[in-house]
């Protein structure tokens, strides 16, 4: 796999690979990444159409879907916290 390029985006590193007949966007954010795996075909035939494809439409899907992603984390974590304070004290009768 190696690097085609990168997108310009302030809040998140955007990297384009390519390797054999898929190429791979990947976004990353501080904690989290995404990473959508594309065949090459007629529809998306080369980096400029690829390019094409990452559209604000787009990007308001990864957005909402690392959103998403952190409220996961945050409920998992939570979870345990809750789990761990329950243990912590034995039930006295």
């Amino acid at each position: 796999m190696r690097i085609i390029g990168y997108i310009d985006h302030p809040e998140w590193k955007i990297t384009l690979f390519k390797m054999d007949d898929k190429f791979s966007v990947k976004f990353e954010k501080p904690g989290f990444e995404q990473t959508f795996k594309i065949r090459q075909s007629e529809a998306i035939p080369d980096e400029n159409a690829l390019r094409k494809l990452i559209n604000p439409d787009f990007l308001a899907a990864v957005h909402k879907q690392f959103d998403q992603m952190a409220l996961v984390i945050k409920s998992a974590l939570n979870q345990r916290e809750t789990d761990r304070e329950e243990d912590e004290f034995p039930e006295i009768i």
